[in-house]
């Protein structure tokens, strides 16, 4: 029989005695299982936005002048960088996959289809973005000491 600091709940068709702690306990990892979620869900937006953005900067056609069309992408409408997701990296459209990542499975020998056909929400002009940020901070980048 439950006293002041218990309470009889049910569970698995049969009623157990919780502590007042224990259910309090319950409710604020619940309260944070739901606070996760909504993170989430404001992630997902964000992402959804940029998609929406990307779609509408998409990639141009740029003729090489020897017969190649080559994808000019603007990377700073797919590179994002948020202090609070993978410790500030640069990471594709909002989501939790990093630039670093990307090249990683690239000079791993993936190629693009197959980088594609692992991360399904990833596209090629992510990847040419991710290509085109590395490019630009390589271009960008000093030796100490150079003359």
């Amino acid at each position: 029989m439950p006293d002041d600091n218990t309470k009889e709940v049910p569970h698995d068709a049969k009623w157990v005695t919780l502590t007042l702690d224990e259910i309090e306990r319950m409710k604020e990892e619940l309260e944070k299982a739901f606070e996760n979620i909504r993170h989430f869900a404001i992630d997902l937006e964000r992402v959804a936005q940029r998609t929406k953005d990307m779609d509408r900067a998409a990639p141009n056609l740029a003729s090489q002048g020897d017969g190649r069309d080559v994808m000019e992408v603007d990377y700073r409408n797919v590179i994002t960088i948020e202090p609070g997701k993978r410790g500030g990296r640069p990471c594709v459209r909002g989501m939790r996959i990093t630039v670093y990542d990307v090249l990683g499975y690239l000079a791993s020998g993936m190629t693009h289809r197959e980088v594609l056909d692992e991360f399904p929400y990833l596209r090629e002009a992510d990847i040419l973005a991710c290509l085109s940020y590395a490019a630009d901070r390589e271009r960008s980048t000093l030796a100490a000491g150079a003359t």
